[in-house]
């Protein structure tokens, strides 16, 4: 049970830490067009 949930909490971190790089490159991304 333990493991299962520290599982779930790194899945939502990776996940988090994720949508943060997909924002972060797509601003990277809007800057060097403009």
């Amino acid at each position: 049970m333990k493991s299962k949930s520290s599982k779930r909490a790194l899945a939502s971190i990776a996940l988090s830490f994720e949508a943060f790089v997909v924002f972060f490159a797509t601003l990277t991304a809007f800057g060097l067009k403009a």
